[in-house]
């Protein structure tokens, strides 16, 4: 049984690509209840790329988008996802995965 997650990602369902200044992130495109995984290879690092990050909350995913909202003025959408092996969990806040099912859109207000 996979791990139930949140996923934030743009409106046209792409991902955020949050990385730091001066690092190229591959963008990837999410299809609703279909498996999607990295373009890189995996890697366990949390400083490297080879994975996809989820928040383990609702309330994490919330707070991120409020946090786009209010520096970046950008618009997200909260999907409940399905996710495969955990590859890192630096924080109680982030999870790093190997694949990504997301199925259901979150409400957010």
């Amino acid at each position: 049984m996979s791990l139930i997650c949140y996923k934030v990602l743009a409106p046209d369902l792409r991902s955020l690509g949050m990385k730091p200044k001066g690092k190229a992130v591959p963008v990837i495109q999410y299809i609703l209840n279909q498996w999607v995984r990295p373009q890189e290879l995996i890697s366990r690092d949390a400083d490297k790329g080879g994975g996809l990050w989820v928040t383990p909350t609702i309330s994490q995913a919330r707070a991120l988008s409020r946090y786009l909202w209010k520096r970046y003025r950008r618009r997200v959408r909260i999907f409940r996802c399905k996710i495969g092996q955990i590859l890192c969990r630096p924080s109680t806040y982030r999870i790093k995965t190997d694949k990504i099912k997301i199925f259901e859109e979150m409400m957010i207000n």
